[in-house]
């Protein structure tokens, strides 16, 4: 059974009622916990598991579940809530090469990294940064940023980006599945 502070059910007419959203249908009966949310597939028991799963997985503070699991029903799929980013698997690679691309030094990686994505020796790699030729690589790592995303993702995840505070990339799932967060702060 959950706790019934995971989520505030005699609040959630009122809020999806308010919602600024084009799926959101004004006028409707009021919902049972088993009613599906208007649009998201979602029903009642649905954002409770959810709620339980972002409680078990380090997000205590119950304003904050709300506001994460609001921000899915309505289908934002970048979006941060106090300490926490929450990104969609349909757009986190685009993310990512935008802001890889935006500013991210590439040519810090480890030279055998480096050369499984160029196909440039390791030991031209090591020299280069050995003489500090952060730059050219940084360039080359550019033009491969696809096979960067690829190899990194597969390696370290998305947490090696995204979470600043420890890394970390928590799947949410059932219905809510797609959905990874991240610690931020």
């Amino acid at each position: 059974m959950y706790e019934s502070s995971v989520f505030d059910f005699k609040n959630i007419n009122k809020q999806l009622t308010e919602a600024d959203s084009d799926f959101i249908v004004k006028d409707k009966p009021e919902l049972t916990k088993s009613s599906p949310v208007s649009g998201s597939g979602f029903s009642y028991r649905d954002m409770l598991k959810i709620g339980k799963e972002l409680r078990d997985n380090g997000v205590d503070d119950s304003d904050t579940r709300k506001e994460i699991v609001k921000n899915m029903l309505l289908k934002d799929y970048d979006f941060y809530v106090d300490d926490f980013r929450i990104i969609h698997e349909s757009v986190i690679d685009d993310i990512l090469k935008e802001e890889l691309m935006a500013g991210e030094y590439l040519g810090g990686f480890s030279c055998d990294f480096i050369s499984g994505i160029t196909g440039i020796d390791s030991k031209a790699i090591k020299s280069a940064q050995d003489v500090n030729q952060f730059e050219l690589i940084d360039y080359i790592m550019r033009q491969n940023i696809d096979a960067v995303i690829a190899e990194w993702t597969r390696l370290d995840g998305y947490g090696a980006h995204f979470a600043h505070y420890d890394s970390e990339e928590i799947e949410l799932t059932g219905k809510f599945y797609g959905f990874n967060m991240f610690r931020v702060n």
